[in-house]
């Protein structure tokens, strides 16, 4: 017996010595299968908090441990969109000032130079005060403008802007509009031409803002078509919108502008003349209102002709 004993114990001891081996390699195994995620997504929560906005948890673990780095990832991804869009915001409000400031200083400059020129009494002959007249007025006018267009805008974006819907007929705004503009275009040797068709359906829109549209619209064609061209207003029926255009005959959009003129204050040409630049409002506006009454808005080059934007207004 004694030796039988003495066997049985070297056997139980070897086999305890073995399960207690099996169960701390599996402890462990287990445990890591716990702490190795968390390792992770301990090193992404401080990559995270250093500014690395793109660190995303890569795991295969289920559970709550899964749960918990997907949470994580949406989290991230959450937090890099509103990053982004901080910082978009940022550069637009940099941008907004500096076309601002250029934008008020130019007419000011202008303005208090004729005006030290009349106190000075340089202007001699009813002529000269006549045009220095006029320019102060031209200037002034572009001064207002510019701040319609600026409370326009303020007024869009923070969603204070309550259309009034009822039914219009495109093609009698448009000879409104056009009544109003024929100045303009007889000073720039340009001929406007409504050919929208007077049968077509009425839209449900606001008038005065679609007056707004069109007279942008037409202001922004006329800056870019030479004299002796033609800004041409149309619109078809497709199902239950009508799709406006508006068609001129200048040298068309540069390919690397079409997706940003309707960015605020973006202006294809980069000297920023005062001729050809305007505010660089007109079309941001133009789309806000057209999203506002359910439409879109693109532009487009015209072979043969010049830019085309083109615009969708719901029908009655």
């Amino acid at each position: 017996m004694p030796p039988l004993v003495a066997t049985l114990s070297r056997s139980v001891l070897i086999a305890s010595i073995a399960v207690a081996l099996i169960a701390a390699l599996a402890a462990v195994l287990f445990s890591r299968t716990i702490t190795r995620p968390l390792a992770r997504l301990t090193r992404a929560t401080r990559q995270l908090a250093s500014g690395q906005y793109d660190v995303r948890v890569e795991t295969a673990a289920k559970g709550e441990l899964g749960e918990l780095a997907r949470n994580f990832n949406e989290m991230a991804a959450q937090l890099q969109r509103d990053v982004e869009e901080l910082r978009k915001q940022e550069l637009w409000r940099r941008e907004l000032i500096m076309n601002i400031t250029h934008d008020l200083a130019t007419p000011l400059t202008a303005i208090a130079g004729l005006g030290e020129s009349l106190i000075d009494g340089v202007n001699r002959s009813r002529e000269d005060y006549e045009a220095t007249g006029r320019i102060i007025v031209r200037e002034t006018l572009r001064l207002r403008r510019l701040v319609k267009d600026l409370h326009m805008m303020a007024k869009m974006e923070a969603g204070a802007l309550q259309l009034q819907r009822r039914p219009v007929r495109l093609a009698v705004l448009v000879d409104e509009v056009l009544a109003v503009l024929a100045p303009e275009f007889e000073r720039a040797n340009v001929e406007p031409c409504n050919t929208i068709d007077y049968n077509l359906p009425p839209v449900q829109a606001d008038p005065d803002m679609l007056t707004r549209v069109f007279s942008n619209l037409c202001d922004n064609a006329l800056r870019h078509t030479p004299a002796g061209g033609m800004v041409v207003i149309d619109a078809v029926q497709q199902g239950q919108h009508l799709i406006v255009a508006v068609t001129d005959t200048g040298s068309g959009i540069p390919p690397q502008a079409l997706p940003r003129i309707f960015e605020r204050f973006y202006r294809a040409d980069e000297a920023r003349r005062g001729d050809t630049g305007g505010s660089g409002l007109g079309l941001a506006i133009v789309r806000a209102i057209v999203e506002a009454h359910g439409g879109k808005i693109w532009a487009e080059n015209v072979a043969g002709a010049g830019a085309r934007i083109l615009f969708t207004l719901p029908l009655l």
